[in-house]
């Protein structure tokens, strides 16, 4: 039972209970694994919740947790059983979506976007900036590049997104 305990704690963000950075790479690994092995392709997606430092620095931290959660809870209700939600540190998380393309995963992503406008914290609507990459079964990318992909399609959104904002 103890060991059972700590196995999950060790995989587990203990704000969310979402799967930690560290068992995102494990698991990413497995997916290329079996996605070469299967012939198949997988989606990920880098996410970073837009608002989350001002929350923080004018409502206090319970509130940008509140928020974290917040989002992290929308993910559960879009989420299909077989995709991963993984908090990589922050306010941001990575998306697995297993046997998956990118028109697929976009459809998830913008149902995700339609739960958490139903829902604003201080007023302050709950949004988030995202990337996209694919897994192709032929690639022979690592987890950590995969992970930058993503990363740095959604820095691309997330700056366009302040730029609109300053205009």
């Amino acid at each position: 039972m103890a060991m059972e305990q700590l196995k999950e704690m060790s995989v587990t963000d203990a704000l969310t209970g979402v799967f930690n950075r560290r068992w995102a790479y494990e698991i990413l690994s497995k997916h290329i694994g079996i996605s070469k092995r299967e012939k198949t392709n997988f989606i990920i997606c880098y996410i970073d919740i837009d608002c989350l430092k001002p929350i923080n620095d004018t409502y206090g931290h319970a509130e940008g947790d509140k928020l974290i959660n917040i989002v992290v809870n929308a993910f559960k209700v879009i989420a299909r059983v077989s995709d991963y939600v993984f908090r990589m540190g922050g306010d941001e998380f990575l998306l697995l979506f297993p046997n998956s393309g990118i028109k697929h995963s976009n459809k998830l992503i913008g149902r995700l976007k339609k739960e958490l406008s139903k829902q604003d914290i201080h007023g302050i609507p709950i949004d988030f900036s995202f990337g996209f990459a694919e897994f192709e079964y032929k690639s022979s990318l690592s987890s950590d590049e995969l992970i930058k992909i993503a990363d740095s399609k959604m820095y691309i959104q997330k700056t366009d997104k302040k730029k609109r904002l300053h205009k």
